[in-house]
């Protein structure tokens, strides 16, 4: 046995700043405000816990690394450490994310809708709090490597120098999400002020900074994120969709109105903006996807191929095939500010239908949000072109005002008319409906028909 083996040979310190650039779900299991409230710590301030940051760390590892490697795992397994067969210590510490700044908590409401009726189930309405964008936190990770006679050092300190330049590159990106309804349009994040310490153990300025290290005097670091070794090649197979809608009427996606005096409820809105929540958009494309799949009678074969794309979390009886275990969404869909719209008051009142006069007490009031424009913003992971031709569809149901967002359909609400249409970075023009239209739609429904037959 080498005298280097479990000695350290590296210490990596990284500090900086996560900025919350979406609203975040990180619930604690406590119902004091809402049936879902987020995580706070023993002084009643909300903190990202080291686990919520690790975790999804590991996750999108295993998601772009290398087919070869991402199989076996060793090299993640060496790092984040492992239970099994022979127990093995993290090399990678996360500390929580703390001195949370610019923190505003609200309440959104939740409802299941009911795939026949378009209504709410019967007690499935829920509420949950969430931290609105523009938050901030401190983020800081603690890299070690040991000496080890199986593996060439320098091959070692190679390999997890890459590992740590594709962890901080993801979480620089905004590739890596956190907690809850991430693939929803949640949890979204962006590390700024990122700052690198790498020292060497086998100098002796190095290990004396070591013993006597603190983060408060952490200084600038020594290494840039670009600095790193990256020899490992990080690939995941993205189809990436923006659509831009006009919003011809209005659209009201109901939310707890904190002006309890005035209107009884008010569109949704985040940090004074209107918005679409990644959940509405999509329990939209969902519905337009299966009255699609009613249409051509093929419900059955549709939803098959519908829940491994959209996820599920337990298995369906309404679908032959599936395993127990739940499957993550491949569909990430960004919550969208509503641009240019105007929000106005409008009074209605509940009519017996039997006598066509007004019922006692039933008057209310609503802050719908009119006029305007949305961007809907998609990313499928390893889609396969019947995948995206499926999602294709729906999107046409939304451009030709088919299928509505939001509640209210009934009477005129929700409905949206395309605008354009950018798959891939590649911007069609389909304003008319043209040949370019239908190209698109040719090159990934036909695979879909023949999945289909």
């Amino acid at each position: 046995m080498s005298k280097l083996d479990d000695a350290i040979i590296y210490k990596y310190y990284v500090k900086g700043k996560l900025v919350f650039t979406s609203p975040l779900v990180l619930g604690c299991g406590e119902e004091s405000n809402s049936d879902n409230d987020i995580i706070r710590n023993w002084n009643q301030k909300v903190f990202i816990p080291a686990s919520g940051i690790a975790g999804p760390t590991r996750h999108y590892l295993d998601s772009v690394l290398e087919p070869d490697e991402a199989q076996e795992n060793k090299l993640i397994r060496l790092i984040f450490g492992e239970k099994e067969k022979k127990s093995k210590q993290s090399l990678i510490t996360f500390y929580d994310g703390d001195n949370v700044e610019d923190c505003q908590i609200t309440i959104r409401d939740g409802v299941a809708i009911e795939e026949f009726t378009k209504t709410a189930e019967d007690k499935a309405k829920y509420n949950y709090e969430i931290m609105e964008p523009g938050a901030t936190c401190r983020f800081r990770v603690e890299l070690t490597i040991r000496g080890n006679s199986d593996i060439n050092n320098d091959d070692l300190v190679s390999k997890c120098e890459s590992v740590l330049f594709l962890v901080l590159d993801g979480f620089k990106n905004s590739n890596i999400r956190i907690g809850a309804k991430n693939a929803r349009g949640f949890g979204e994040v962006k590390l700024v002020d990122a700052k690198i310490l790498k020292l060497d153990l086998s100098k002796p300025d190095a290990r004396e900074t070591w013993v006597g290290f603190t983060w408060s005097d952490f200084g600038e670091g020594n290494v840039q994120i670009d600095g790193l070794t990256h020899t490992l090649k990080a690939s995941q197979n993205t189809t990436n969709m923006k659509v831009e809608f006009n919003m011809p009427y209005s659209m009201l996606i109901r939310a707890p109105n904190p002006e309890s005096a005035e209107e009884d409820v008010a569109h949704l809105s985040s940090k004074g903006n209107p918005v679409v929540s990644g959940t509405s958009w999509v329990g939209a494309l969902r519905n337009a996807i299966i009255q699609v799949a009613r249409d051509i009678d093929k419900l059955g074969e549709i939803k098959q191929l519908m829940e491994p794309l959209f996820g599920y979390a337990k298995k369906s009886e309404d679908v032959p095939n599936y395993e127990d275990r739940a499957q993550k969404s491949r569909i990430y869909i960004s919550e969208s500010v509503i641009e240019n719209s105007t929000p106005l008051n409008y009074t209605r009142n509940k009519i017996d239908r039997f006598t066509g006069g007004a019922l006692d007490t039933a008057l209310f009031s609503e802050k719908a949000t009119y006029g305007g424009k949305i961007h809907l913003s998609i990313k499928i992971i390893d889609a396969k072109n019947y995948e995206t031709g499926l999602i294709l569809l729906g999107i046409k149901e939304l451009w030709h005002g088919f299928q509505s967002v939001g509640g209210g359909a009934n009477i005129g609400r929700g409905i949206l008319s395309g605008l354009n249409l950018t798959l891939d970075e590649e911007e069609y023009d389909v304003t008319d409906v043209s040949e370019n239209f239908n190209e698109i739609f040719k090159k990934y429904i036909t695979p879909l028909v023949g999945v289909l037959k």
